[in-house]
């Protein structure tokens, strides 16, 4: 196995909840069958096609709903997509161009890697995937990708990039100045059918009452363990709660289309005052990666530069 899917693998391992913190793997609806072969970009001797932007747009659109964030513009949406989808085309080009590929013997070891970075089984990971709406030969397919574009960093650029011993032992001492959300938080999710059993439950949990004990009294209510994860790795309505309260409070009720949920938050870890534990080579992996997405936004515009992209109205 090459340095450069050693080193993404390890960022899988170290950050953890790849797919749960994501959409982008959703299934996205079917584009109107009108636009089918229409071409929206020439990018050197291959073309997009309306519905692959159609599909991407679906995408986004679903996570900045997730992230109840609203779209104020969506020609512009819309322009930021293709940028996205030409740069795809171009990174696939050159990594073909370069006879760069991913094995299925690499890919099954990093999908394997994400599953255990997530404290699951396979199998396990698979359902969860499928209770958020998740598809995983979308989710693998992007995987591939992802491994083959940052083995196509590593050879355009990697050779040029140093990690000091100053820059391992700041992450080592300051790991969340890397990355602030690397706190995670062990969150339990229960389910309650209605509006007046969610508050007297709450009532219930607050006073001391245990949930076992409540749920052999009541078979509508259903319990979720979450596991650990980030912020970013939770339901925007979810994550907005669990913040606010300390551990082993309750937070809620939380509406939402399938019920009211409670959120009793079990454990935090990572953070300043419990600092997540990398070893020197983690480190030195983690500020790599960092240097890699710096370089990589100007590398594309010198690759976009030299080839032939036509935009068509």
């Amino acid at each position: 196995m090459n340095k450069c899917f050693l080193f993404f693998t390890g960022i899988v391992l170290l950050l953890g909840n790849f797919f749960l913190s994501s959409v982008s793997f959703a299934a996205a609806e079917e584009p109107d069958a009108s636009h089918l072969d229409k071409i929206v970009a020439v990018v050197n001797s291959d073309v997009i096609t309306q519905s692959e932007l159609q599909q991407r747009m679906a995408i986004i659109k679903a996570q900045l709903a997730k992230a109840n964030e609203p779209i104020s513009d969506e020609s512009k949406l819309r322009s930021k997509v293709l940028d996205s989808l030409i740069d795809r085309a171009l990174e696939l080009q050159l990594a073909k161009r370069n006879k760069i590929v991913v094995s299925d013997e690499d890919l099954a070891h990093a999908i394997e890697s994400v599953a255990k970075s997530n404290h699951m089984t396979l199998a396990k990971m698979k359902e969860a995937m499928a209770k958020e709406g998740v598809s995983f030969d979308a989710f693998s397919k992007e995987l591939r990708e992802e491994i083959l574009f940052n083995r196509l960093y590593q050879q355009a650029f990697g050779r040029q990039i140093v990690v000091s011993d100053k820059e391992i032992d700041e992450i080592i001492q300051h790991p969340t100045k890397l990355d602030p959300n690397l706190q995670e938080y062990h969150v339990v999710d229960i389910l309650i059918p209605t509006s007046d059993k969610a508050v007297q439950i709450l009532d219930k949990l607050r006073a001391g009452t245990d949930l076992d004990t409540i749920m052999k009294a009541d078979a509508s209510i259903k319990r979720d363990d979450l596991g650990w994860r980030r912020l970013g790795g939770l339901p925007t309505i979810f994550a907005a709660e669990v913040i606010k309260i300390q551990v082993g409070n309750v937070a809620g009720p939380v509406e939402a289309p399938n019920g009211y949920h409670l959120l009793k938050l079990e454990a935090v870890r990572g953070g300043e005052n419990n600092k997540v534990k990398f070893t020197r080579e983690q480190a030195q992996e983690l500020a790599f990666r960092k240097k890699i997405q710096e370089k990589t936004i100007p590398w594309l515009k010198e690759v976009r530069a030299g080839a032939y992209i036509k935009i068509m109205d």
